[in-house]
């Protein structure tokens, strides 16, 4: 085939000759064409027979050239995605989505090769693209909000990893322990006399090497016997007494001859070797190998009953799916897929079943942070259940080919991620006791701002001081948890309403496995009133005032005090009716009442409904009162007049440190004599009432003035008005001690 291609280019060269390059540009540029339609077809034709490496130089040629690149962005960026240069396949997925000549298909593969690179944002917006196109796909489903699961996932460090020191700058993968020996697969046959390479990245063939472990790990040795061949050989795996070996083979007639399908293309088979007095038989073949689809990376259960592989065949979800094969006393089964909760529309690969039932398997439709993910399938009533292994034993990169020892705790993985020797890497795996350390911080949902020592319920157990079991005082509770519980949290503060929530730890964002939880408290429904004290006099604050509140519902009464700007703030409860009152030894004190009845929750100013200016208690100092009236020539008290009274008895009852005098007034007509009689009688008559109503008497004393104080002109002789004679018959108080 080659010895063609040269001459045919040879023929196309000798044309440019003949016609001349510069003489005859019309016939240059067929030729041109005539080349590269023919190179578009060596490339294509490698690319279905999966020489993606070859396909790549080709094309990547052709695009130089500005041949038919609408066609050949797709199968280029795929080719990179298959050969894991990822940050190529997404420029040329970029280029492609640039022309709008893309598949629905194409979508998919870029957000999968927009994942390797850890672009999970842009992953996301072309998965919901893809989702449009073809709903019906499950992986849109597993896949959705990669970058928020993603976040998660990378949040806890799981595992301690390190690179095995046997690698090679080629590809190894697929270790397995068995007894005092590690068994691998890798690309490393150097020391053969003709080094065979495959197309799909021009890499050299598989092979299956074993090396001993006496606690030094020797150097690895290639398995020849019956076991390795010309093509790829490889993983392998192994019975529990270790006399029967399953691996993965090329087909092939006697070990060198490749054997190709009906679509030409060279498939993969499972073969099975016996051990016997240390020699091993001739391979065989399992009875569900196929020339026409492939079978591959098997695994032995515990009891040597069921093989786990993955195939191709007719029938599946997708690329490859994983099968089961049981034992009988006859034969084998006739495969069975796994079904659709562990394989998708994408590749599940390199099943490894643990003895105590867990599969473990590699896939890159499920949910993952990249090419192949690492999962476990845990049985669960005749069902699966999936989770991805986690971080760092995932990455970005293909992780796959995972076995693990009897305890689960440790085991061996392979990956192409980046610091490795070569294209993939073993890597030795530690899991670890993941612990996560939440962290509790509780704000006011208003303001906030930090709320101090709130009341901290963790699974219904009260923590009384929150802050002291906090390693960090920047938080009001840390504890330790697992990576896997759920938990229950209250927070109470008295003046919020209580926060009560239930999580799942893994379900939670962490960083460097710490989850810090902010908590945000709503304060209740308030009612309260606000508000100033002034003197009078200077319109200047007055400082600690006491208030006396009470509701109406009891006798009890609450006391408060302004502050030193005469500013206070009393808290009320809904539909209550108020009486306060406002004292302090030099003013005197006012009452005012207010109803939180029917009011809307909130703080009300109630300098707007009531004036609290007060004046100072002075000696001398004269209080009117008015309204206090007596019928002709009589000192009896009235009815209307007792009202006032009742103010004044309440007013003394108000300011019990203080005595006074209450004075009676009369106008100027009549006699001075008679006019001095009836007010001192007058002033009697009102002293006895306010005694009468429990003032002391010492407190208070009467006093007539008869008409020696008149306040206008209306004295004798003065012709006045009925309003200005009554102007003065008044009564007064005035103070007399303190």
């Amino acid at each position: 085939m080659k010895k063609i291609v040269k001459r045919y280019i040879s023929i196309l060269l000798l044309l440019c000759i003949f016609f001349g390059v510069n003489s005859n540009l019309h016939a240059e540029g067929k030729i041109d064409s005539l080349l590269n339609t023919f190179n578009n077809k060596r490339a294509d034709k490698a690319y279905e027979n999966l020489a993606y490496a070859k396909a790549i130089d080709i094309y990547v040629n052709l695009i130089d050239k500005d041949f038919n690149q609408k066609n050949i962005y797709s199968k280029l960026a795929y080719s990179y995605l298959k050969i894991g240069e990822w940050e190529n396949s997404v420029k040329n997925y970029n280029n492609l989505i640039s022309l709008s000549e893309y598949k629905a298909e194409d979508l998919y593969n870029y957000a999968q090769a927009l994942k390797s690179i850890g672009n999970y944002s842009e992953s996301d917006i072309r998965m919901k693209q893809y989702a449009t196109l073809n709903s019906e796909d499950s992986r849109i489903k597993r896949q959705a909000n990669t970058n928020d699961e993603i976040k998660k996932i990378k949040s806890v460090i799981r595992y301690k990893i390190e690179p095995v020191s046997f690698n090679s700058k080629y590809s190894d993968f697929g270790a397995i322990v068995k007894d005092d020996k590690i068994y691998f697969t890798s690309e490393r046959r150097i020391d053969a006399v003709v080094n065979y390479e495959y197309a799909w990245k021009e890499a050299p063939y598989l092979d299956i090497y074993e090396l001993k472990m006496n606690g030094l790990i020797s150097k690895p040795e290639f398995l020849k016997e019956k076991v390795n061949s010309k093509y790829h050989d490889g993983p392998a795996c192994f019975s529990k007494d270790g006399k029967e070996m399953f691996f993965t083979r090329n087909n092939s007639l006697f070990r060198f001859i490749s054997k190709k399908g009906e679509d030409n293309t060279n498939n993969l088979r499972i073969l099975y070797i016996n051990d016997v007095n240390g020699i091993f038989s001739t391979p065989e073949e399992m009875p569900f190998n196929s020339d026409n689809y492939s079978c591959g990376h098997p695994s032995i259960s515990a009891n040597d009953s069921i093989l786990y592989f993955t195939s191709d065949m007719p029938g599946g979800y997708g690329g490859a799916d994983i099968y089961l094969s049981e034992r009988t006393d006859s034969a084998w089964t006739a495969p069975r897929n796994l079904g659709p909760e562990i394989n998708t529309e994408g590749n599940e690969m390199f099943p490894y079943i643990h003895e105590s039932g867990v599969l473990y398997f590699a896939s890159n439709g499920h949910l993952g942070l990249g090419g192949l993910d690492i999962y476990q399938a845990i049985p669960d009533n005749e069902k699966y259940k999936i989770e991805n292994m986690g971080y760092p034993l995932n990455s970005k990169y293909d992780d796959f080919s995972l076995t693990m020892n009897e305890e689960q705790k440790e085991g061996y993985f392979a990956s192409n991620r980046e610091g490795g020797q070569g294209d993939d890497d073993i890597y030795k795996f530690e899991k670890l006791d993941v612990s996560i350390t939440l962290q509790v911080r509780t704000f006011d949902k208003l303001s906030k701002q930090r709320i101090t020592n709130p009341k901290i319920y963790f699974n219904e157990v009260v923590i009384i001081n929150a802050n002291e079991h906090s390693e960090n005082q920047d938080f009001d509770y840390s504890v330790k948890v697992k990576s896997e519980e759920k938990h229950a949290l209250m927070v109470k503060k008295p003046g919020y309403r209580p926060f009560n929530a239930s999580f799942n730890i893994a379900e939670l964002e962490k960083q460097n496995n710490t989850i810090v939880y902010n908590v945000y408290l709503e304060k209740e429904a308030e009612w309260g009133i606000f508000g100033k004290v002034f003197y009078k006099e200077t319109m200047e604050e007055i400082p600690n005032v006491n208030i006396h509140i009470e509701d109406g519902t009891s006798s009890f009464v609450k006391s408060y005090l302004s502050d030193s700007n005469g500013v206070f703030r009393i808290k009320l409860k809904k539909e209550r009716d108020y009486k306060l009152r406002f004292e302090k030894d030099d003013i005197f004190a006012i009452r005012a009442e207010y109803s939180t009845v029917g009011r809307d929750s909130g703080w009300v100013n109630i300098n707007e409904f009531v004036e609290l200016v007060f004046e100072k208690i002075e000696l001398n100092k004269k209080i009117e009162i008015p309204n206090i009236y007596y019928d002709v020539a009589k000192w009896n008290i009235r009815e209307d007049a007792a009202v006032e009274l009742d103010n004044v008895v309440q007013f003394l009852l108000d300011n019990s440190r203080i005595k006074i005098e209450l004075g009676s007034h009369t106008d100027a007509r009549g006699s001075s004599k008679s006019n001095q009689s009836l007010s001192q009688k007058r002033a009697q008559s009102a002293v006895d009432y306010i005694v009468g109503k429990g003032i002391e008497s010492e407190r208070i004393t009467a006093r007539g003035y008869g008409e020696e104080q008149i306040k206008n002109r209306c004295v004798d002789g003065v012709s006045c008005s009925k309003a200005e004679h009554q102007e003065n018959r008044r009564t007064e108080i005035r103070i007399t001690g303190i």
